[in-house]
């Protein structure tokens, strides 16, 4: 068994990074981040985020749906960005707009939106 010691800590969370690289032929690893709560014990990650190292662009972001809106994703995010610095994400789902603009007030992550064309390209 190999025991890990959290990469980062925030006020609720232990996170945890492993670089993941599934196949050399699909590209580049990805540095996997999975918040676990500190004071409550829930069977699993909270939040998974999944990075392109180098480029700290957030590829995917999930929050489990029993705690979502409670400000999860943002204080991964910062969480991370203690350890990378500035990281990108886009807004393609709804919520992920929502999550972009609850975060445009916060200067430390670049944002971005997709237009409506690539997401409605993107969603076919």
């Amino acid at each position: 068994m190999i025991d890990y010691n959290p990469t980062i800590q925030t006020e609720r969370f232990d996170i945890f990074c492993i670089h993941i690289t599934r196949n050399p032929a699909m590209g580049c690893g990805r540095d996997v981040y999975l918040a676990w709560f500190r004071d409550i014990d829930v069977p699993r990650s909270v939040c998974d985020v999944t990075v392109l190292p180098g480029l700290n662009y957030v590829e995917w972001i999930h929050v489990c749906a029993k705690w979502r809106r409670q400000g999860i994703a943002t204080e991964v995010l910062r969480g991370i960005e203690t350890l990378v610095g500035p990281v990108k994400l886009e807004g393609v789902t709804d919520s992920g707009k929502a999550l972009v603009k609850s975060l445009e007030r916060m200067p430390i992550l670049e944002r971005r939106q997709f237009p409506e064309s690539k997401v409605d390209a993107a969603s076919q």
